[in-house]
């Protein structure tokens, strides 16, 4: 048995004991599957997290998400050899932005599962930043923060996980998102109820190249 494939043994069985645990106390397995991506994120970008977070996104399920989620960063990923100049200079921004600055525009994902759709919750920040590069795209005011960049949703085979089946949430063919939000695609897993692994992927000329990892968690109902 290989390194990785005891790791990917460990991921699974980790995971299986979570939904076990989500089974009895839905709560405590949120929290846990949330401390774990918390833990892998502070690894990145590293080839120990990239490979563990590959490995958990591979054993995760279809996200099946209804409504407001709240959203985190894991973190960015070593970007591939090839990515291109738009793709590296939107991952340098943003690792400049979340990681120096400490930046984090980002709230979480409202999910319409019905209509297959959704949009980002952003702040105040992500909408004086949208201005400086589309300043012609309007957020939407949703209560206490802004709502916006669009998707639809669908589910198919991962582009950047062979033989994981994933909700992709997709920014471009939707037709309303600005650059660089429209050449960006995000697919999800399930860790376990409630608590979603998402790949954050470029698409260039020649095909997809991820840049991050996020997650996102819906709030525990009776």
């Amino acid at each position: 048995m290989t390194a990785s494939t005891s790791t990917k043994s460990a991921v699974e069985a980790q995971v299986s004991r979570l939904c076990a645990i989500a089974n009895i106390d839905r709560q405590a397995a949120q929290d846990a599957a949330w401390a774990w991506l918390q833990r892998l994120g502070a690894g990145l970008p590293g080839p120990a997290a990239e490979l563990e977070l590959a490995q958990l996104f591979a054993a995760g399920m279809v996200a099946e998400v209804d409504g407001q989620t709240e959203g985190m960063l894991v973190g960015w990923t070593t970007p591939d050899a090839d990515l291109d100049r738009a793709g590296r200079t939107v991952r340098a921004i943003g690792w400049v932005a979340t990681e120096r600055l400490g930046l984090m525009p980002w709230l979480g994902k409202k999910f319409d599962r019905a209509a297959q759709r959704g949009t980002n919750s952003v702040t105040t920040t992500a909408v004086a930043l949208t201005k400086l590069i589309a300043p012609r795209y309007r957020m939407r005011r949703a209560g206490d923060h802004w709502e916006g960049f669009d998707m639809l949703n669908r589910v198919e085979d991962s582009v950047v996980s062979a033989g994981t089946r994933v909700l992709v949430l997709d920014y471009e063919t939707i037709g309303t998102n600005p650059w660089p939000i429209n050449q960006v695609r995000d697919e999800a897993v399930q860790i376990v109820p409630g608590v979603y692994l998402g790949a954050k992927i470029w698409h260039q000329g020649n095909g997809y190249r991820q840049l991050a990892y996020w997650a996102a968690k819906s709030p525990i109902t009776a």
